[in-house]
């Protein structure tokens, strides 16, 4: 999948936490998630989803997965982890922000620069609550990972109030985002999506998610 972003202009490093967020809250229930991202050759992976579902457990099939990866059979592409109370949103992200200019606007009779940022890395958030039996979880969670590798265009506009060619830039980003919803019981893994490894049509990006209770 290809991203199309405009004008980049700094670039700023991003706050990298680890691949590790925790909002601790002392005397109540966490729930730990993490969320695992490999690349696996495609005849392989049609195997796999075949195999399983989100309503399955598929911690076997990641130590299979793992076992995989040891051969250099598979790679793992990026990994995150956080740490919630139920029912509040966590977000972990690991890369570099970039700021950039997306265009020109006109403002009190002038151009205005429109700013906007893009984050080139991994960027992992979850909404989670703990069902009434405090087993089972419901995970709402967005996962966009970008492999670091992005093409700028500069180009040139004409300005709608001074005439005047103003400069730009088109960044072109190849980005995998995966937004569902599952449900699992803690301790269990779930296989939360797969995606078509962009410049490599042999390949397709499996990703997988674990979620635990914890108590302080």
């Amino acid at each position: 999948m290809r991203k199309t972003t405009h004008m980049v202009k700094h670039f700023i490093p991003m706050l990298v936490l680890g691949f590790s967020a925790l909002s601790v809250f002392a005397g109540e229930k966490q729930i730990e998630m993490r969320v695992e991202l490999y690349s696996v050759p495609q005849l392989e992976a049609i195997e796999m989803t075949n195999q399983t579902d989100a309503s399955i457990d598929a911690t076997e099939l990641v130590k299979s997965i793992r076992a995989l990866e040891k051969e250099g059979a598979v790679k793992l592409v990026t990994t995150a982890t956080t740490i919630s109370r139920s029912g509040r949103r966590a977000k972990v992200a690991n890369g570099k922000e970039y700021s950039y200019i997306s265009g020109y606007r006109v403002k009190d009779d002038r151009e205005e620069p429109v700013q906007r940022t893009i984050n080139n890395g991994t960027v992992f958030e979850v909404d989670s609550l703990i069902g009434a039996d405090e087993s089972t979880l419901d995970l709402n969670f967005a996962l966009t990972y970008s492999n670091h590798e992005f093409e700028i265009k500069k180009q040139t506009m004409v300005g709608p109030v001074s005439g005047k060619e103003l400069p730009f830039e088109t960044v072109i980003l190849d980005q995998a985002k995966i937004t569902t919803s599952v449900t699992v019981k803690s301790g269990q893994t779930a296989m939360i999506g797969t995606v078509n490894q962009t410049g490599d049509s042999g390949k397709v990006l499996m990703a997988f998610l674990k979620a635990d209770i914890r108590e302080d």
